[in-house]
């Protein structure tokens, strides 16, 4: 399997990565970008810092895959890490979540090599992340077919990664995985899983077996308690992140980017685990008292997104955080907190990103309507249209002379009424957008190729966010996975790549 280059895009992080050097350092004190001064300087602070790798029960890595195992022990040996992570999907998520892990070997790999030491990519599993509906489904883009999974009446607030599967569910499940993507681990993996965090887990050991990749679940027993002082700092400057972090999404905001952080005026940044169910916490009478309780108690408590890589960074040494558009989001507002804290971050990686497309379907492209320079249309509908533009341009010249009559009539009426000028112009469109979806209807098997094409490139060409791992794995095989992995290894993350696979 060989991958050729056709075009370079904008990547989805570009609102982050292109912002002046000013306001990156206002919104990300601890700096963007994978430079030898910048991860020198990391390392530095690191070796300053104390902290507590998680003391895992016994038993908890009988499953493991031997390649986990081994860089765990690298991490409790001291190496720093590049972190990356997700919650745990139904079917191991869109492919971008494969994207993370493979840009997070990528980057550890090359920080080894400049700095002299050993790097290790860890992938964090957010299974305490309590967001049930958007995880428990997963679809294939080709066939339209969709797999919802069903969970043993989970109250609300349940963290995802400690669901379990009603009766018989995880064999329901593998069997339409095995169905949707033959010849792929999909099926076995899930028959075997005891619920999504696990499955996750087997995922990521199938696909990088032999890269290294530490994996880890925010929820795993004796996680909290190295979480447990962060949580506590939490508690105890509650008004101080509060205002920092309402600081911050408005300097966000204010420099352009989308915010996706809310202050939550009058609570913590925190939950409390209670019956296994998680509860926000109000802001604390007593912030002191709290923050005992969390030291006395710390698996009673959990984070929510703005906490979250704190509590990771008090647990392991990260030198650097491989992060997708919405991480972007948040950390861009975390910059105040950072400084009030005295906490500066790992350095911020846009994760890769990139399409693959079969050689059949890069050449149809172009002649259907779509440009690789550029983004694609906005819905399936549009590109049909456009398509079918190109295929019947006496269209284009009903539409001209269209439009030149309606000229010619207002300009006999004397009007220069703009809006019946546009309300003329409008019903022009929807006749011709008529006729070319009755020329669709004599070509039904061009339309069924269109969608098929629509179902590659994805919104704006990103079928990273609408095709699952095993999805590329049984339409191209492993070997494009193979191959994705070792141009991730040498090309440069802060763009968009669009390349055909042969």
């Amino acid at each position: 399997m060989t991958l050729r280059e056709l075009a370079r895009r904008p990547h989805p992080c570009a609102p982050w990565l292109d912002l002046t050097d000013s306001v990156k350092s206002e919104l990300f004190p601890g700096g963007i970008g994978e430079d030898p001064a910048s991860l020198l300087l990391r390392l530095e602070e690191l070796r300053g810092r104390e902290h507590q790798v998680p003391e895992l029960p016994c038993g908890i890595m009988d499953s493991w895959a031997p390649g986990t195992r081994a860089a765990w022990e690298r991490i409790r040996a001291g190496a720093p890490v590049v972190m990356t992570g997700q919650q745990p999907v139904l079917g191991g998520g869109p492919w971008f979540v494969w994207l993370k892990a493979a840009g997070a070997i990528a980057s550890a790999r090359r920080a080894s090599k400049l700095l002299g030491v050993d790097v290790v990519p860890l992938f964090w599993i957010a299974g305490d992340d309590s967001d049930l509906p958007e995880v428990a489904s997963i679809g294939d883009p080709l066939s339209g077919e969709s797999l919802q999974a069903d969970f043993a009446s989970a109250p609300e607030g349940t963290p995802v990664g400690a669901l379990p599967w009603a009766d018989g569910e995880a064999s329901r499940l593998g069997e339409g995985m095995s169905r949707l993507w033959s010849g792929t681990a999909a099926g076995s993996i899930q028959r075997g899983a005891a619920g999504l965090s696990e499955a996750l887990r087997r995922s990521l050991e199938h696909w990088f077996p032999d890269a290294g990749l530490a994996i880890v679940d925010a929820a795993w027993p004796g996680m909290r308690a190295s979480f447990a002082r962060s949580y506590a700092v939490f508690a105890r400057h509650h008004e101080t992140v509060s205002q920092a972090l309402a600081q911050g999404i408005e300097a966000a905001a204010d420099n352009g980017l989308p915010v996706t952080l809310k202050a939550l005026e009058g609570r913590t940044r925190l939950f409390a685990l209670e019956g296994g169910v998680r509860t926000r916490l109000e802001a604390p009478a007593d912030p002191e008292a709290l923050a005992q309780a969390i030291l006395g108690n710390p698996e009673g408590y959990s984070h929510d997104a703005a906490s979250r890589i704190f509590a990771a960074e008090c647990a392991f040494p990260v030198l650097a955080h491989v992060l997708g558009p919405g991480e972007f989001a948040y950390v861009a507002c975390l910059g105040r907190v950072q400084d009030r804290l005295g906490k500066r971050i790992g350095l911020a990686l846009p994760r890769p990103s990139l399409t693959v497309l079969p050689a059949e379907v890069a050449a149809r492209a172009p002649g259907a309507g779509h440009e690789f320079d550029r983004k694609c249309p906005a819905s399936p509908r549009s590109l049909e249209l456009e398509f079918l533009r190109r295929r019947h341009p006496e269209t284009a010249a009903l539409g001209r002379f269209w439009q030149d009559m309606r000229h010619r009539y207002l300009e006999a009426l004397g009007s220069g009424d703009a809006a019946l000028n546009h309300k003329l112009a409008a019903r022009e469109e929807r006749l011709l957008r008529r006729r070319l979806l009755d020329k669709a209807s004599e070509s039904p098997e061009e339309i069924l190729g269109i969608r098929e094409l629509w179902a590659w490139l994805g919104a704006g060409a990103l079928q990273e966010r609408g095709w699952t791992t095993w999805a590329i794995e049984a339409q191209l095989g492993r070997g494009a996975l193979d191959a994705v992995g070792e141009l991730i290894a040498e090309f440069d993350n802060s763009c968009h790549l669009v390349a055909e696979a042969s």
